[in-house]
């Protein structure tokens, strides 16, 4: 779809949910102000274009924020069990994926900076991927641990079952976006973005999760869930609008026990596709170099590929099937 049209229901200023118990309210404040902020770029940059001379600072005190404040702010909304911190943890997914996603944002923002710098567009994408999957592989680890026998299964406590939704519905959008990048791999031009606010809350249609720019001034929206229900696919507006099911798209689904005098049964458990990510690079010694560049220890790469391993090694990698039916889909709605 073309830009103009796309950006119709959606509008420039930010959302503001004050629906929080004042700690959260407060918690949350500059969470949302930022992605408030990157959602006016971004809608400047569909409507009338954005001006480089705004976009880079604004990116550069981003960035500083996010590396000097998302991870007490992330530390600090985990160990929130209740509704409103859950929706905090979902909230917090955007600036998660916009941290490991960074050099997508300098793309779509910033294109003349970006065409200055050294890093090649490949390499950036591999970047972006192997930070996605470390954070997938961090939430796919504590549900591993919640799961187990030595913790009675806790992790399938119908008390929990809201914490379990939210933690599936966060690894399935990390796998996502690995899925997206492979597409951005192969077509240039393609930008993917996490949506900010403005897209993300926007009406029941429209809510997107990623915001992808295509060539030619095209742009599609991309809503993810663990489970595409019929009611999902009526609601969502298919112009502007494409669903991915984890479960059906990315094969999320493994058997397990639930408990101690429980069978195996099948269940959606997303995040194998993170661990996959992390394992496709064979050449090791590559990737180590290549990672290394930005700060990324050799020891902290190969402790999450051998994470990655004991997490997703019996499992049959998805990657390219995956990769080729969201294509098909994606493709044929930017190209409308």
């Amino acid at each position: 779809m073309d830009k103009a049209e796309f950006l119709i229901p959606y509008q420039r200023d930010g959302y503001h949910d004050c629906d929080l118990p004042p700690h959260l309210d407060t918690l949350m404040a500059p969470a949302r102000q930022w992605s408030a902020k990157m959602g006016e770029l971004l809608y400047d940059r569909l409507d009338t274009g954005v001006d480089e001379a705004v976009a880079e600072p604004t990116l550069n005190r981003y960035a500083v924020w996010l590396t000097s404040q998302l991870r007490g702010l992330n530390d600090a909304v985990l160990v929130e069990k209740s509704k409103a911190g859950l929706r905090c943890n979902r909230e917090l997914n955007f600036h998660r994926m916009s941290q490991a996603m960074f050099a997508e944002w300098h793309i779509a923002l910033t294109p003349q900076l970006a065409r200055s710098e050294e890093m090649s567009r490949h390499q950036a994408i591999r970047v972006s991927q192997y930070l996605l999957a470390e954070q997938g592989l961090g939430f796919y680890s504590y549900r591993e641990k919640e799961s187990s026998d030595a913790a009675n299964y806790s992790y399938f406590d119908p008390a929990r079952r809201n914490e379990r939704l939210t933690q599936e519905a966060l690894v399935t959008e990390f796998d996502t976006a690995e899925i997206l990048l492979n597409i951005a791999q192969k077509h240039k031009g393609m930008t993917v973005l996490p949506a900010p606010a403005q897209f993300e809350h926007a009406s029941v249609s429209h809510n997107a999760d990623f915001i992808v720019l295509g060539d030619q001034d095209k742009v599609i929206g991309v809503q993810v869930k663990t489970h595409v229900r019929s009611d999902d696919t009526a609601r969502y507006d298919p112009t502007r609008i494409i669903l991915v099911d984890g479960e059906a798209d990315f094969s999320n689904q493994i058997f397990r026990r639930t408990s101690r005098i429980s069978s195996e049964k099948v269940i959606g458990w997303a995040g194998v596709i993170c661990s996959h990510q992390v394992l496709a690079a064979k050449d090791v010694r590559r990737q180590i170099k290549e990672l290394s560049e930005f700060g990324i220890t050799p020891q902290r790469i190969l402790a999450y590929r051998a994470l990655a391993r004991r997490q997703a090694g019996n499992f049959k990698s998805t990657i390219k099937t995956s990769t080729d039916i969201v294509e098909k889909r994606l493709m044929a709605s930017l190209q409308r």
